[in-house]
């Protein structure tokens, strides 16, 4: 009878597989749940930029609204953009503001510029969730309301109707921070540039939604 024992050399290859073995089931295991995490994650980020996202068009139809209702109404024909710019004409960045069923903007000063561009994250534009589940923003929240992810800016700039030589041409210009020349004693605001910005802090990102549409004075 052959009692041969097994030798050093094969009880170490042994642990050596199975030490392998272990390291590569536990490298799998380790990535599909990082996969599953990160899926987790986007999904996440996915829904609230899909929130982010219809609160940026809602900035750009209560200026569509307004210019409209400005068309419908007794105003004179040069008011068409009565709402839609400061009456001091130097604020060209916006709340969205309501008071009870009447919503519209109320200008404030631009956010600051931080390490070359405009910080979003200004407490005075975050958006917050009133008890029947409206959103808005104000600077005094109402009690009970709950404060949002979101911070939104809504910018109104004039487009302008260029001219060469003091005589107006077919050329659409754009003054961020200015308003429209007077050409002739006649005003050449021939539109408003609103540009809805939302923006949030997710998953240790920063993440910002921002809509733009020229609204023109077609009458």
């Amino acid at each position: 009878t052959d009692y041969r024992l097994p030798t050093i050399g094969e009880n170490g290859q042994t642990m050596i597989e199975l030490l392998a073995a272990i390291f590569i089931i536990s490298l799998a295991l380790i990535s599909a749940l990082a996969l599953a995490t990160s899926n987790l994650k986007n999904q996440a980020i996915g829904a609230t930029r899909l929130t982010a996202s219809n609160l940026a068009r809602e900035g750009i139809e209560l200026a569509r609204n307004i210019r409209d209702t400005n068309w419908l109404s007794d105003l004179p024909p040069e008011k068409w953009n009565f709402g839609l710019r400061d009456p001091g004409g130097t604020l060209h960045c916006a709340l969205i503001a309501s008071a009870g069923v009447q919503i519209s903007f109320s200008f404030q000063t631009c956010p600051a510029i931080e390490n070359g561009q405009l910080d979003y994250f200004n407490p005075k534009y975050r958006v917050y969730r009133s008890d029947d589940g409206a959103f808005y923003q104000t600077a005094q929240p109402l009690e009970g309301s709950k404060p949002m992810l979101f911070y939104q800016t809504t910018r109104l700039d004039p487009v302008c109707l260029g001219s060469v030589g003091g005589q107006p041409v077919n050329e659409i210009l754009e003054t961020p921070d200015g308003e429209c020349p007077v050409v002739n004693n006649d005003p050449t605001t021939i539109g408003v540039r609103v540009t809805s910005i939302v923006a949030w802090k997710q998953g240790g990102s920063a993440h910002s939604v921002v809509l733009a549409q020229d609204l023109m004075n077609w009458r």
